[in-house]
């Protein structure tokens, strides 16, 4: 399942540090949330979906922000 968790990260994230980053940190918090899988057939859903929250997450705090600057009040 490895290579298909790297194929889906790549859809997302162009760095290949924040899509090691991803999978990892999927397979970690899916071995802690193990309890909560119901259906073992599903596990390749269950973690695939996890993954690509894990994505955005990454992708949103990577995104560059602008900075925005007081406008001055002063008459021109």
């Amino acid at each position: 399942m490895q290579d298909t968790l790297y194929r889906v990260s790549t859809t997302i994230l162009p760095r290949l540090c924040d899509r090691e980053d991803a999978v990892q940190s999927a397979i970690e918090k899916a071995l802690r949330r193990r309890g909560r899988l119901r259906d073992a057939a599903a596990l390749e859903k269950w973690l695939t979906r996890i993954l690509i929250n894990e994505c955005y997450t990454i992708h949103r705090r990577r995104r560059p922000m602008t900075r925005l600057t007081k406008f001055s009040s002063r008459p021109g």
